[in-house]
């Protein structure tokens, strides 16, 4: 009797977890590989589906997936904040811009100015040089080095 009970029971689990996607069995397995478009000629099947206003719809796969490299370049990144530095020296008309590395929070900025400098004249064209460049990256350490272009 107990058998019966069992054979039963594991019938009637049988039967209805078999039947659970019958209802609804278009919806499985008839996408593309990208699950984004309806591949049917069932008529009923595709009004069903807004595919229009489906907010998965406009998300691409750099959307999703964090390891993407990000190519709309719309991110700020080392290569901007070196390029913002070289703008601001290039604005002061009297200096020209050299190397600027970047180590973490640390920015080397080195800067050429035509002609002889005297020491005061370098300091105060290094601590000139430095305010700006604060002002433009405040999130930097910031060195500045000022030459003398001799060409």
């Amino acid at each position: 009797m107990k058998k019966a009970i069992y054979m039963m029971f594991l019938l009637l689990i049988l039967i209805t977890g078999c039947r659970q996607n019958a209802a609804d069995g278009w919806i499985y397995g008839q996408n593309d590989k990208d699950g984004a478009r309806l591949i049917t000629s069932r008529k009923e099947a595709l009004q069903k589906i807004d595919i229009d206003n489906d907010p998965r719809m406009d998300r691409t796969m750099s959307d999703q997936n964090p390891n993407f490299v990000n190519f709309s370049g719309n991110r700020n990144d080392i290569g901007k904040d070196v390029e913002m530095a070289r703008q601001v020296v290039k604005q002061t008309k009297e200096f020209e811009p050299g190397p600027i590395w970047v180590n973490g929070e640390d920015m080397w900025v080195t800067v050429y100015k035509k002609g002889m400098l005297s020491e005061r004249d370098q300091m105060d064209a290094q601590s000139r040089i430095h305010k700006m460049l604060l002002k433009a990256l405040p999130r930097y350490d910031i060195e500045v080095r000022v030459r003398e272009d001799r060409t």
